[in-house]
Protein backbone atom coordinates (compact mmCIF):
# COMPACT_ATOMS: atom_id res chain seq x y z
CA UNK A 1 0.00 0.00 0.00
CA UNK A 2 1.12 3.40 -0.83
CA UNK A 3 1.99 5.87 1.58
CA UNK A 4 0.59 8.33 0.09
CA UNK A 5 -2.86 7.41 1.03
CA UNK A 6 -1.88 9.09 4.42
CA UNK A 7 -1.82 12.91 2.60
CA UNK A 8 -5.71 12.50 1.75
CA UNK A 9 -6.49 14.02 4.93
CA UNK A 10 -10.10 14.80 4.14
CA UNK A 11 -11.17 11.25 3.37
CA UNK A 12 -14.14 9.93 5.15
CA UNK A 13 -13.90 6.25 3.09
CA UNK A 14 -11.16 4.22 1.74
CA UNK A 15 -12.61 0.94 0.19
CA UNK A 16 -9.41 -1.08 -1.18
CA UNK A 17 -11.00 -4.36 -1.14
CA UNK A 18 -9.92 -7.20 -4.04
CA UNK A 19 -7.28 -4.63 -5.04
CA UNK A 20 -4.49 -7.12 -5.49
CA UNK A 21 -2.90 -5.04 -3.35
CA UNK A 22 0.32 -6.32 -0.86
CA UNK A 23 2.70 -4.57 1.22
CA UNK A 24 2.75 -3.63 4.65
CA UNK A 25 -0.13 -1.03 6.36
CA UNK A 26 1.05 2.54 5.95
CA UNK A 27 1.47 4.25 9.42
CA UNK A 28 0.53 7.08 7.25
CA UNK A 29 -2.92 5.72 7.28
CA UNK A 30 -2.58 7.16 11.10
CA UNK A 31 -2.67 10.88 9.48
CA UNK A 32 -6.43 10.26 8.28
CA UNK A 33 -8.34 11.93 10.86
CA UNK A 34 -11.68 12.27 9.13
CA UNK A 35 -11.81 8.57 8.12
CA UNK A 36 -14.74 6.41 9.04
CA UNK A 37 -14.40 3.68 6.83
CA UNK A 38 -11.08 1.53 6.00
CA UNK A 39 -11.61 -1.78 4.10
CA UNK A 40 -8.44 -3.36 3.55
CA UNK A 41 -9.74 -6.61 3.19
CA UNK A 42 -9.08 -9.75 0.31
CA UNK A 43 -5.42 -8.24 -0.66
CA UNK A 44 -2.15 -9.71 0.77
CA UNK A 45 -1.22 -6.69 3.09
CA UNK A 46 0.32 -7.57 6.00
CA UNK A 47 1.22 -5.54 9.52
CA UNK A 48 -0.73 -3.78 11.88
CA UNK A 49 -3.20 -0.90 11.83
CA UNK A 50 -1.44 1.90 13.04
CA UNK A 51 -2.45 2.61 17.04
CA UNK A 52 -3.46 6.38 16.18
CA UNK A 53 -5.85 5.41 13.95
CA UNK A 54 -7.80 3.45 17.26
CA UNK A 55 -8.39 6.77 18.24
CA UNK A 56 -11.17 9.06 17.37
CA UNK A 57 -9.67 12.17 16.38
CA UNK A 58 -11.52 14.43 14.48
CA UNK A 59 -14.89 12.65 14.53
CA UNK A 60 -17.60 13.39 16.90
CA UNK A 61 -19.68 10.58 17.60
CA UNK A 62 -18.76 8.72 14.64
CA UNK A 63 -17.83 5.34 14.88
CA UNK A 64 -14.83 4.46 13.07
CA UNK A 65 -15.06 0.87 11.38
CA UNK A 66 -11.61 -0.65 10.39
CA UNK A 67 -12.60 -4.24 7.86
CA UNK A 68 -9.26 -6.40 7.57
CA UNK A 69 -8.22 -9.66 6.84
CA UNK A 70 -7.16 -10.56 10.74
CA UNK A 71 -5.55 -13.49 9.87
CA UNK A 72 -2.90 -11.26 7.82
CA UNK A 73 -3.18 -7.49 9.58
CA UNK A 74 -2.83 -7.43 13.26
CA UNK A 75 -5.46 -4.69 14.77
CA UNK A 76 -5.63 -4.05 18.26
CA UNK A 77 -8.34 -1.38 18.02
CA UNK A 78 -12.33 -1.68 19.37
CA UNK A 79 -13.29 -0.82 15.56
CA UNK A 80 -11.63 -3.57 14.12
CA UNK A 81 -13.97 -6.23 12.08
CA UNK A 82 -12.59 -9.70 10.89
CA UNK A 83 -13.39 -10.63 7.36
Amino acid sequence: MPSELGLMHQTTSLQLINNNLSGSVPTELGQLVNLIVLSIQNNTITGSVPSSMCHQAGLVDVERIIKVDCDLVDCKCNSCVCD
